[in-house]
C-alpha cells in the first residue's frame, strides 16, 4: 500500500493552520501598515502646507522676515539654555552625591585606622618575637594550641584590615578624580550657559530694534487693523487646511475620551491673568477676539489641554511661535506668542503635557499666550471649555 497519502493527510492540518496563521498575521499586519502609510502622507501634506505658509511669508517685507528670524532664534537659544539648566542641575545633583559618598568614605577610613591602631598596639605588647614567646611561656599543650591558634585568627584580621584600608583609600581616590571631572563639567555647562545668554541678549536687542522700526511703519490704526485682518484671515486659511487633511485619519486613540465631552472640564493651558476674552472688542471695535489672550511670566510652562496630535509648530505672522494640536472630531487648539517649540508636527501630546514656554513672539511688546480653540475651523468661546474664573484674575492649572 503507497504510504504517501497517508504522509500528506499527517502534515496537511499542520499546513493548513500555518497558512491561517500566515494570514491572519498579514490581515493584522495590513491595518498597521496602513495606519503607517497614512501617517506618513499626512505628514507630508503638512508639511506642504508648512511650506506653503513660510512662502507666503516670503513675501513680507524685510522687517517682518527680520521678526521671524529673530524669534526663532530667540525660541532656539531659550531652548538650549532650558537643555543646559537642566544638564546642569543632574551635574550638581550627581556632585553632591558623590560628596556624601566621599564623606562616609573619610569616616569609614578614619574608622578603620583607629581599629588597626589598635590591634598594631595590642600586637606591641605582645612583643617582637611573638610566636616564640607564646611557646615558651605555656606549660599545657592544649593551652599552646589554643593561644597559637588565636594568634593566627588575630594576625589575618589585622593583615585583612591593612587590605581593607588600602583598598578603601584606592576607592577614594578614585571618587575625588571623578568629583574632580563633574566640577569640570559643571564649569563647562556654566560657560556654555554665559555664551548662551549672551546671545540671547543681542538677539533681544535686534528683536525690539525690528519692533520700532515696525511700529512706525504701523503708526496708523487703519494699517494695524489691515495687518490684524490679514492675520487672522491667514490663520483660518491654515486650520481650515490643516482640518481638511486631518479628518482623512481618523485614528485618534478613544480610549482618552472624546474633546466634545470635556466642555468645562479642561484645565487652562497656562498661568496667568486673562486680559483679553473670545469676543470682546479689539482695535477700537473694529475687530473681535477669536480667543483668551492670557498675560503670563516669560518662560512659563504652557500645556496641551487635551491629548492630540501635533498639527503645526512653527513661526508665523501674527501669532509668533505657533502650535496647533489636533484633537479629532474636527476640535483643535491654538497656542501662540510662545518663546520656544518643544514639540514637532506628528508627536502625540497628553493631556497637561507641556509643549512650549511662554513668550512674547508675534511682536507683542508683553509676555502673554494667545489660546484658541476650534471645531471645524471656526473659533469657540474657550471659557465654555477651560475652567477659568472672571477677567483679570489669576488663571490656575
Amino acid at each position: 500500500m503507497d504510504r504517501r497519502p497517508r504522509a500528506l493527510l499527517r502534515i496537511l492540518p499542520a499546513a493548513v493552520l500555518a497558512l491561517s496563521l500566515g494570514y491572519c498575521g498579514a490581515i493584522h499586519a495590513k491595518p498597521e501598515a496602513n495606519a503607517q502609510k497614512k501617517l506618513e502622507q499626512l505628514k507630508k501634506k503638512i508639511k506642504g502646507i508648512q511650506n506653503e505658509v513660510a512662502r507666503t511669508q516670503n513675501r513680507y517685507d524685510k522687517l517682518t522676515l527680520d521678526l521671524r528670524e529673530h524669534e526663532r532664534n530667540i525660541g532656539k537659544a531659550n531652548q538650549e539654555l532650558k537643555q543646559a539648566n537642566h544638564q546642569l542641575a543632574l551635574i550638581r545633583k550627581k556632585l553632591g552625591k558623590l560628596e556624601q559618598t566621599r564623606e562616609q568614605a573619610l569616616e569609614d577610613i578614619a574608622g578603620q585606622k583607629r581599629l588597626l591602631a589598635s590591634q598594631i598596639r595590642d600586637a606591641y605588647r605582645l612583643g617582637r618575637q611573638e610566636p616564640f614567646k607564646l611557646v615558651f611561656n605555656q606549660q599545657s599543650p592544649d593551652d599552646l594550641a589554643r593561644v597559637m591558634t588565636y594568634y593566627q585568627y588575630f594576625n589575618r584580621q589585622r593583615m585583612g584590615k591593612v587590605e581593607q584600608l588600602n583598598h578603601s583609600l584606592q576607592e577614594l581616590e578614585n571618587l575625588q578624580r571623578e568629583i574632580r571631572q563633574r566640577q569640570q563639567e559643571v564649569e563647562k555647562t556654566r560657560a556654555e550657559k554665559l555664551a548662551i545668554r549672551q546671545r540671547l541678549i543681542k538677539e533681544k536687542k535686534r528683536r525690539n530694534a525690528v519692533l520700532a522700526s515696525l511700529s512706525k511703519k504701523m503708526s496708523s490704526q487703519t494699517a494695524r487693523v489691515q495687518k490684524l485682518r490679514q492675520d487672522e484671515k491667514r490663520l483660518a486659511r491654515l486650520v481650515d487646511e490643516l482640518n481638511k487633511y486631518l479628518s482623512e485619519m481618523d485614528d485618534i486613540p478613544r480610549n482618552v475620551g472624546k474633546f466634545s465631552a470635556q466642555r468645562g472640564k479642561l484645565a487652562p493651558p497656562v498661568r496667568g491673568r486673562i486680559q483679553a476674552r473670545y469676543g470682546s472688542p479689539r482695535q477700537g471695535g473694529k475687530l473681535r477676539w477669536d480667543g483668551l489672550l492670557i498675560k503670563t511670566r516669560e518662560g512659563e510652562d504652557i500645556k496641551s489641554v487635551f491629548h492630540g496630535r501635533v498639527a503645526f509648530a512653527d513661526w508665523m505672522r501674527g501669532m509668533g511661535m505657533l502650535i496647533i494640536i489636533d484633537h479629532g472630531d474636527g476640535y483643535m487648539s491654538l497656542y501662540a506668542h510662545n518663546d520656544s517649540l518643544f514639540k514637532q508636527v506628528g508627536e502625540w501630546v497628553s493631556s497637561g503635557e507641556v509643549i512650549a514656554t511662554a513668550g512674547a513672539s508675534g511682536g507683542q511688546t508683553n509676555t502673554s499666550l494667545y489660546f484658541e480653540i476650534r471645531h471645524n475651523g471656526k473659533p469657540v468661546n474657550p471659557l465654555k471649555w477651560v475652567r477659568s474664573p472672571a477677567r483679570g484674575k489669576t488663571v490656575k492649572h
